[in-house]
């Protein structure tokens, strides 16, 4: 015969179990948003920054813009040898293969033009993806992109211009020209300005990740 007692105690047991169940699931769920937190801030943390001079030779190994399975980019290294403010015009007019000399609205300085030496050792499967450069201002204001329509004109050495390859154990030396894009105000009939560079100090970064390789340039 139960007592009442008996059914208390049993009572009691089976509400402490249940008591604890929920604890336990809580500090499961509490794990997991821990986890994710911990996970999300080094997914989205900054890299660090590798910096170069002018003149010294940046080794890849590995490091990438967007996509490191895609770019491959062990066995590369970049080699800044200077930069200077020039106009589409005079860019060509130098460095122009293709025998185009100018082009229309051609003559305002608007162009940073890095002088950049590209080395490949041992790498046959990998590409650069220059359309991910960037070229910080001064003011950090402008980010500056290749101008890769210009710098198609000058290219030689390399399969292509925005995204390109340098042939296994050779080294290549190019001009590759930097814009600053601005399109028109709200409401106002859509064109493209590219507005005037500046002296000053600004800061080529090459790769995004897992550091970001960049060279501070003095230009003037």
């Amino acid at each position: 015969m139960r007592t009442k007692a008996g059914a208390s105690e049993r009572g009691k047991r089976s509400g402490n179990r249940l008591l604890w169940t929920w604890l336990l699931l809580l500090v499961l769920v509490l794990a997991m948003l821990v986890a994710r937190i911990v996970h999300v801030n080094v997914q989205f943390s900054t890299p660090p920054v590798e910096e170069y001079q002018v003149g010294e030779w940046a080794e890849l190994k590995g490091a990438f813009t967007t996509d490191r399975d895609y770019e491959l980019t062990d066995g590369y290294a970049f080699r800044v040898n200077g930069a200077e403010i020039l106009s589409p015009n005079e860019y060509l007019d130098r460095y122009a293969r293709d025998g185009t000399r100018s082009v229309e609205e051609g003559d305002r300085p608007c162009l940073v033009v890095v002088d950049l030496t590209v080395r490949n050792v041992g790498n046959s499967s990998g590409h650069i993806s220059a359309y991910n450069w960037r070229m910080i201002s001064p003011s950090g204001d402008d980010s500056l992109t290749v101008a890769s329509d210009l710098w198609g004109h000058v290219n030689k050495g390399m399969d292509t211009t925005a995204a390109f390859v340098v042939a296994e154990g050779t080294e290549v030396t190019t001009h590759v020209p930097f814009y600053a894009q601005r399109g028109s105000e709200y409401f106002q009939p859509f064109r493209m300005e590219y507005p005037d560079v500046l002296p000053g100090t600004y800061r080529l970064r090459f790769t995004n990740a897992p550091v970001k390789i960049e060279v501070p340039l003095n230009v003037s």
